[in-house]
């Protein structure tokens, strides 16, 4: 089944909204009731799966939108480590310090 432009044009920006909601729940997750971590990680992980596809599968992809995707999910993994070691009162340094060198390191 052919898709119009016009159809398309609709999907276009999905995958770039999705992007910035997980900038959302980054800054979002250290004010959340710990209750709510695990729904907020799977939440953020089926988001970061839901626009790689939905841009690969309706060809909207571009330099910017892998850009804010990258931003994006480091921005919530630091949130959740961080968050989680501000709540182990400090015990979580050593993962802290391989986080910041994992960020770092990755593109």
């Amino acid at each position: 089944m052919s898709r119009s432009a016009g159809e398309l044009a609709g999907i276009r920006h999905v995958p770039n909204a999705l992007s910035v909601l997980r900038l959302g729940f980054a800054v979002a997750f250290p004010f959340v009731p710990e209750s709510w971590w695990i729904a907020l990680v799977l939440a953020a992980g089926f988001s970061d799966w839901l626009d790689g596809w939905i841009a690969r599968r309706f060809q909207a992809t571009s330099w910017i939108g892998g850009l804010l995707d990258g931003v994006s999910d480091k921005a919530f993994v630091l949130s959740a480590l961080f968050t989680r070691a501000g709540w182990a009162g400090g015990r979580s340094r050593c993962s802290s310090c391989a986080t910041s060198r994992w960020a770092a390191a990755s593109r």
